[in-house]
């Protein structure tokens, strides 16, 4: 199953439609953190005697480049911008998305959609909640850019997608595990 990669937070609720969005300057901001860390922990590794760490050969080129990966996603989130809005007076999902390697945008009715899935793909993760089309793309949505948390929230947003497309939702067994 292709699944588009950034979860995409509800940010409108109107009786005609869910808009939904992904904060790419929010996510750049993580990330941009996660970096620093990485940078300044590779840093002081460096720095340190070789005999007091174990591996330093391998710790050090691994931190730059891991720093260097979340340098990329950083600024990659920066300039990205997805929308997806559900229109239920035109029944039509519009979805765009843009980034410094260009514009993806397209639009499909309903009857493109099949289901609404949520699930928690492991035993202490966050739930999943996916808006599923028949060619098999899976948009990921959650109340949160890590998805959601809370069980209520995840079948309260799925019902309420589920209403406005007149699609099923599907729930399954790993749901109901306890984090």
């Amino acid at each position: 199953m292709l699944r588009l990669d950034h979860v995409l937070v509800q940010r409108g609720n109107k009786n005609d439609g869910l808009s939904f969005s992904f904060r790419g300057k929010t996510w750049s901001i993580y990330t941009a953190l996660i970096s620093i860390a990485l940078l300044v922990g590779t840093i002081v590794i460096n720095d340190m005697d070789a005999a007091k760490v174990q591996f330093k050969e391998y710790l050090v080129p691994g931190g730059y480049v891991a720093t260097a990966l979340f340098i990329w996603s950083s600024i990659y989130s920066y300039f990205t911008k997805i929308e997806l809005n559900i229109d239920r007076l035109k029944r039509v999902v519009g979805y765009r998305k843009s980034n410094f390697f260009g514009t993806k945008k397209w639009e499909k009715g309903f009857d493109s959609f099949i289901e609404v899935r949520i699930w928690r793909p492991g035993r202490k993760s966050f739930l999943k909640l996916v808006l599923r089309m028949k060619d098999k793309q899976e948009i990921p949505l959650g109340t949160s850019e890590a998805g959601i948390l809370d069980i209520e929230k995840a079948k309260e947003l799925a019902e309420h997608i589920s209403k406005v497309m007149n699609i099923p939702v599907i729930e399954e067994p790993t749901v109901r595990w306890e984090l």
